[in-house]
């Protein structure tokens, strides 16, 4: 994609790393449906008593997929350190 002419950027050679831009057209979703899980055909899938551990190191993220993994009923651990992720799989 292109960049926005109301972007401000600048590159330089101590920028870190390859820089992207796309665009996507998507559609507004009516309401928080989308963080309700279900099948194609509506029904809620049962995950309870599973078991999922997320390592991010961004709290944003790592708070959504909490929030969004209680609605499935899974059994989260969740934490932005590498290290202590290990911990717990050991």
């Amino acid at each position: 994609g292109n960049v926005p002419e109301n972007w401000l950027y600048e590159l330089t050679a101590d920028t870190p790393g390859t820089t992207f831009y796309f665009t996507i057209k998507a559609n507004v979703a009516d309401s928080a449906d989308y963080l309700e899980p279900s099948t194609e055909n509506g029904e809620k899938p049962s995950l309870k008593g599973y078991r999922i551990l997320v390592v991010d190191d961004n709290f944003v993220n790592c708070h959504f997929l909490d929030e969004w993994l209680k609605k499935w009923e899974v059994d989260t651990k969740i934490t932005q350190s590498a290290d202590e992720g290990l911990e717990w799989v050991k």
